[in-house]
């Protein structure tokens, strides 16, 4: 609850509406992140991308995959978008796909944020907000939110903006086993 608490504070506006659209399922979505860190196993899905393609978790399989929950509303998601982008680029040519979740619920919010940003991984959508089922599934309470699925849909590690040097540390010897074998 700290966390959220904390929270609150770096997101302005619309991300104080988010955050408030989830006070009820605080318990649910601490349950569904405690049975995904205990199972391990990515969660399906089906969203759509920026190119109007549809994009599944099964489109990475064999793959190290980031999923990166985030808004366009979220300063500390800007922050986090700008470290991510040289950890990408090192990592892309040993096998690592980012997947941004958008959790905006305005489609032009979200455009002008692809724009503006200039990500380099592929990007879907889900204009249901923060309260979204996926969301909801993954026990995302605030973003950014980062999990690590590996090649075979194993969920490895889940970061967030403070643990954002862990993800940095991982990730060369993680993706780099995964391409010797």
């Amino acid at each position: 609850m700290l966390t959220i608490s904390l929270l609150f504070t770096s997101c302005f506006g619309q991300g104080n509406k988010e955050y408030a659209r989830i006070n009820h399922k605080i318990e649910e979505l601490k349950k569904n992140r405690t049975a995904l860190i205990n199972e391990r196993k990515a969660l399906p899905f089906k969203l759509v991308s920026n190119m109007g393609d549809s994009i599944s978790l099964e489109n990475y399989k064999g793959k190290y995959l980031l999923l990166y929950f985030w808004a366009s509303w979220c300063p500390t998601c800007t922050k986090i978008n700008k470290r991510l982008i040289p950890i990408y680029d090192e990592m892309k040519p040993l096998g690592l796909e980012i997947l941004g979740i958008s959790l905006d619920r305005k489609e032009a919010s979200w455009k002008k944020a692809l724009t503006k940003r200039k990500y380099g991984w592929s990007q879907v959508r889900d204009f249901k907000g923060i309260d979204s089922d996926l969301a909801t599934n993954y026990g995302v309470q605030y973003v950014p939110n980062l999990v690590l699925v590996d090649p075979t849909g194993r969920i490895v590690q889940i970061y967030n903006e403070s643990s954002i040097d862990k993800l940095k540390d991982d990730l060369p010897e993680l993706v780099g086993q995964a391409k010797d074998e």
